[in-house]
């Protein structure tokens, strides 16, 4: 169990090391012990444990020897893409399980500790996008029980020179041909892998580096060289023109030195200019600020007077403020005088209204006592009922009435039965009319029988629902394919209903939309028609895969069943894809004799055909497991039920006769019908007119008696309210009752008005008695103001001589900054320009300082310049740019040329080092190589192609397996598979004595090799493989030869695992030889010897000697495969 072996291997663990360091026979990174769980084949928890050196892995096919290099691939982070197999993790889980992990125990050698990787890889499922159920997994790892990240156990694994991706140290079973396909470049980097140090595969790749940098730097050196030679022809070509530019630029020279002149001299004027704004501008401030002083010494008078003339407007400002509030207190009182004036002449004029009041209720009552008077006269003179000969009028008309209404009823009574027999007859000719309508399209024809044949619901409904909504779809909408269907001769209806007979009731549509309204109508409906999707070009003519019909016209076979019938292309190609009626022939009555040459030489499968007997198909059938039994079928085909052709016609022109028979009759009854109600009509018309003229003259006697009533009723209404009104008059009381109370309040208010009288004259007299000191007050400060404007007067003339002479101080400060920027901007322009040093202040010494002279100079220089033609005015600038890139190349060129030398140098260095040594390797390697070739009788070299560019040195292997042959290079397509094996067998062979890699998996290397160079092959791998100082090796492979040489250091784990088999683990150890079996536990009927015994309790069997090993491994591969389980165990118990 996988407790005990945990538990088992802490117990390892905790031992000193020192036990570890004794003699060890596992080399660093050679792999110890191998333990699984759920993993691909393998059930439960199971541990391998592999010998040091040459480890056979045996078994039948799929019992799970692949299982255990695919173990030790993912188990050390390995790619799965290297095992030729599944790319997703979750694939090397275990079906019907969730989880999976392996253990793998490198040996850390005579002084490390062991390193045990491990790495769990458990199945998880979400749910994508589109709703799908995607399986997933996740993966970690652990070195030494502690979790760590891939890329460490990457670094784990490199550190002990272990090469998942190197064919020469690990070749998984899918991987053999790739060997073989390796180029030869390929090849020599695998090989400088396997020999455990890098430095050949480093100087490799440092060699290919500096070659490349080399031949970068030649294309460059020759580049910059071939620009500077055309640099140098351009250069010459351009030295004349360059002359004379060059004196072109002379005279432009001398002209910018005169202008130079020019604009210094023009700086010294506007400097002049300047200083002499300068000198007015002083002068001008001097008399401003002598003024400022004058008229600040005639400040102090008009400051006295100011302050005399304030205080005087204070005092005027107060008797003003006394004024205005005697003012507004009379404002108030006169407002109130105002005010009771209108109150006393309103009280006035209410007594008046009292009066008037008082006559307009006498008035009122006057009229209303007449007015009621008036109309008792009137009431009382009105008859209170109609003369009697009226009423005896309208007794008559009313007896006349009854009895037409009589009349009339009974009249309209037949008139309505007679309507009622024509209502009824009138739908039933609608439903004839669109019988026989129905019954003129053969179309409806065809679905009416199928609907009476069908017996199915909403044949009819579906078919009416697309015909009517025809706009509701995108693409055409055909259906049923029945009614679609017209069958040129009615002697192959039945066979076109046999074959198609299960689509007649579907429907055939273009697109998933319109397949979407189609089922939405029949599910809503709870019909079951089916929908077909043709989605292809349905336009193009159908094709026959077997052949045309003409092509059998020998075996008598007229049409294919295709062309038959005439229907839309839609529906043709729909019942291709379901019915296949472009590969079903039809015959003639002689076909049945040829029925079976033509099936036995053609393709042709199903035949419909004509015989005395009536209608027959017949069908061939190849079995699935034996395609040498060939099977015909023959079936009568009935007659049929759904389609038709001449005698459906001939039944519905019955049925058209007997319907138009029926039309005829109930026209007839509907026409006799139609003259009985026209008479019923005019008698009730007569009745009417009649019964109208009774009704009038009763309406004629009514509206007199209502309007005699109306005109009584209106007099006695408006008589009741007359006397209401009167009543509410005479209630009223007489407006004269208040006079006296009104002529009180008038008194009152008059003598109010006397008082406030009063007090306006007093408020009067104190106003004017203010008025007067605010006059004299007045009068004092237009006197002060009088003294101020005539000393304002005068301040205002200083002020005016301040100002211009301010402005003229200002003026010529503006003329001195004015003449400061001129300055400055043609100084700084002139700096700019013109900038000046000792050179060309020596040089305009020279010349005159005479402006006008200057320019005539400037002039003349200009003039000559311009006579200079110039077509390229950068010439200046090109010859001296040019010759600066020249001076630049010749520098490059240089330097480039000693770079390239010191590389070459250093690689010539580097090739010495390397090529030696690589030239030995390959030469050790073709030594062993050829010898092996010869120890099997055959021959075969590797040697070093070697070329100038390192990326092309490769190692070719040339074999040959005949001697009447020549040596022939190994590739994948050449060589047979045997052949290839044993190439690639011995070429690792070559290889084990001079790499250093933990370990080697060869899977199935062995199969087909024939027996004389598989013998010889594992002959000369157990002698390299068992010898000291090599890698361990694993050879995986469903069986061996019997009689093999063995060697002391072979270890045999035999694997038999399948679905049948319990999980049971049988192994063992015999000087580091195994023996692990997956198999049922063997029931032994007797006593066993001990050892025997202990071996069956574990599951283990001991083996004496390797022969031993092997031959009971052949004897276990034979009676495995016959199940004789009891007899190998028996046979190892006599062992």
């Amino acid at each position: 169990p996988a407790e005990e072996e945990d538990q088992g291997e802490q117990e390892e663990e905790q031992q000193p090391r020192k036990k570890q360091k004794q003699d060890n026979p596992y080399k660093v990174g050679t792999i110890k012990k191998i333990r699984v769980h759920n993993f691909m084949t393998y059930s439960g928890t199971v541990t391998i444990t592999p010998g040091p050196r040459l480890n056979l892995v045996l078994g039948p096919n799929g019992t799970g020897k692949s299982s255990l290099v695919c173990a030790l691939c993912i188990g050390m982070a390995g790619s799965p893409k290297r095992l030729g197999r599944a790319d997703n993790l979750g694939d090397f889980v275990r079906r019907n399980c969730s989880e999976t992990w392996t253990e793998i125990t490198l040996s850390g050698g005579d002084a490390g500790r062991d390193v045990v990787i491990r790495r769990d890889i458990k199945l998880r499922y979400k749910i994508d996008a589109d709703g799908q159920r995607v399986r997933s997994y996740d993966s970690s790892f652990q070195i030494d029980r502690v979790p760590c990240t891939m890329k460490q156990v990457t670094e784990k694994v490199a550190q002990f020179n272990i090469q998942f991706d190197n064919l020469c140290q690990f070749l998984p079973q899918d991987m053999v041909v790739e060997f073989a396909r390796m180029n030869s470049y390929e090849l020599l980097v695998a090989t400088m892998k396997a020999m455990g140090d890098s430095q050949l595969e480093r100087d490799h790749t440092a060699l290919m580096q500096m070659r490349q940098q080399i031949k970068d730097a030649e294309s460059e050196l020759n580049r910059k060289s071939g620009r500077l030679q055309g640099l140098e022809v351009e250069h010459q070509e351009q030295h004349r023109d360059y002359e004379r530019y060059a004196q072109r630029e002379k005279l432009l020279g001398e002209v910018k030195l005169i202008k130079h002149k020019l604009h210094w001299l023009e700086v010294k004027a506007n400097n002049d200019v300047l200083r002499e704004a300068k000198d007015h501008y002083a002068t001008s401030k001097q008399a401003y600020e002598e003024l400022c002083d004058e008229a600040r010494e005639e400040d102090g008078p008009i400051k006295k007077l100011e302050v005399r003339l304030q205080n005087l407007a204070k005092a005027h400002k107060k008797e003003e403020g006394d004024t205005r509030q005697v003012e507004s207190r009379l404002l108030a009182l006169n407002n109130k005088i105002d005010r009771d004036k209108q109150r006393a002449d309103d009280q006035i004029q209410k007594i008046e209204n009292l009066h008037k009041e008082s006559d307009r209720r006498k008035s009122d009552i006057t009229r209303l006592q007449g007015s009621v008077q008036s109309l008792e006269a009137d009431l009382a003179r009105m008859p209170a009922s109609l003369p009697a000969e009226l009423i005896q009028r309208q007794r008559e008309l009313q007896l006349e009435q009854r009895e037409l209404n009589s009349r009339l009823g009974q009249v309209e009574q037949d008139e309505q039965e007679i309507r009622s027999q024509g209502m009824l007859l009138e739908p039933r000719l609608h439903q004839i009319d669109a019988e026989l309508s129905k019954m003129s399209n053969v179309r409806l024809m065809r679905l009416k029988r199928l609907e009476a044949t069908a017996r199915r619901p909403g044949i009819t409904h579906t078919f009416d629902f697309v015909q009517q909504n025809r706009g509701m779809f995108k693409g055409p909408v055909y259906g049923p394919i029945g009614v679609e269907m017209d069958i040129k001769d009615p002697k192959w209806v039945a066979f076109v209903e046999k074959q198609c007979g299960a689509h007649l009731l579907n429907y055939c549509v273009t697109c998933k939309e319109d397949e979407m309204v189609m089922t939405d109508f029949m599910t809503r409906n709870k019909y079951t028609f089916s929908v077909y999707v043709f989605q292809g070009n349905f336009h193009v003519p159908l094709p026959h895969p077997l052949g045309d019909a003409s092509a059998y016209s020998d075996y008598g076979i007229l049409h294919t069943l295709d062309q038959t019938f005439d229907a839309p292309s839609l529906i043709k190609h729909v019942l291709t894809a379901n019915s296949r009626i472009n590969t079903v022939y039809i015959g003639e009555e002689n076909a049945q004799l040829a029925s079976e040459e033509l099936f036995s030489k053609t393709n042709v499968r199903d035949l419909y055909t004509l015989t005395s007997t009536g209608m027959m198909k017949m069908s061939r059938s190849v079995s699935r497991y034996n395609s040498a039994a060939v099977n015909t079928s023959y079936e009568f085909v009935p007659r049929p039920t759904k389609l038709a052709h001449g005698t459906a016609a001939s039944e519905a022109d019955n049925s058209i006769a007997t319907l138009q028979a029926q039309k005829a009759r109930l026209q007839q009854e509907f026409s006799d019908l139609q003259s009985k109600l026209g008479q019923v009509n005019t008698s009730a018309n007569d009745i009417r007119i009649q019964l109208q003229r009774v009704i009038d003259s009763l309406n004629q006697i009514a509206n007199k008696k209502r309007e005699n009533e109306t005109m009584k009723a209106r007099k006695e209404q408006a008589l009741t309210l007359e006397r209401n009104r009167l009543s509410t008059a005479l209630k009223k009381p007489d407006p004269l009752a208040n006079e006296d109370r009104f002529r009180q309040e008038l008194q009152a208010m008059l003598g109010s008005l006397y008082q406030q009288a009063q007090q306006q004259v007093s408020l009067l007299a104190d106003l004017w008695s203010k008025t007067k000191r605010i006059i004299a007050a007045s009068l004092a400060v237009k006197e002060a103001e009088t003294q101020v404007a005539a000393l304002r007067q005068v301040t205002r003339e200083r002020k005016e001589e301040l100002r211009i002479k301010k402005a003229d101080m200002e003026t010529w400060a503006a003329r001195v900054q004015k003449a400061r920027e001129i300055f400055e901007r043609s100084k700084a322009q002139a700096l700019r320009e013109y900038p000046r040093n000792e050179e060309v202040d020596a040089q305009c010494a020279d010349l005159s300082d005479d402006q006008a002279e200057l320019q005539d100079l400037q002039t003349q220089k200009t003039a000559e310049a311009q006579s200079i033609v110039c077509n390229n005015e950068n010439v200046i600038r090109e010859y001296k740019s040019r010759q600066a890139q020249i001076d630049t190349l010749k520098e490059e060129v240089a330097t480039m040329r000693s770079d390239l030398e010191e590389k070459q140098n250093k690689l010539d260095e580097l090739k010495q080092k390397w090529l030696p040594e690589l030239q030995d390797l390959v030469a050790h390697i073709n030594s062993k190589f050829s010898q092996s070739f010869a120890g099997i009788g055959s021959a075969g070299e590797v040697s070093l192609k070697e070329h100038d560019d390192f990326d092309k040195y490769a190692i070719e292997i040339r074999v040959k397996f005949r001697h009447e042959e020549d040596l022939q290079l190994l590739t994948g397509t050449r060589q047979s598979g045997g052949e290839r094996s044993v190439s690639t067998i011995l070429y690792l062979i070559a290889l084990q004595d001079i790499t250093w890699t933990p370990f080697r998996v060869v899977d199935e290397i062995n199969q087909g090799m024939d027996p004389v160079n598989e013998r010889r092959v594992f002959a000369q791998l157990v002698e390299s493989s068992c010898q000291p100082e090599t890698p361990q090796c694993f050879l995986l492979t469903p069986k061996l030869l019997p009689g093999l040489p063995m060697g002391e250091g072979i270890t045999v784990l035999n694997i038999m695992n399948g679905p049948s088999i319990d999980n049971a683990v049988i192994a063992t150890s015999n000087r580091h030889m195994g023996y692990m079996l997956y198999g049922k536990r063997w029931d032994c009927q007797q006593p066993l010897q001990p050892a025997v015994a202990a071996a069956d309790a574990f599951g283990a069997i001991a083996l004496n000697s390797s022969d031993d090993i092997m031959a009971r491994h052949h004897q276990w591969c034979r009676w495995s495969e016959a199940v004789q389980v009891t007899t190998f165990v028996d046979a190892l118990i006599d062992s």
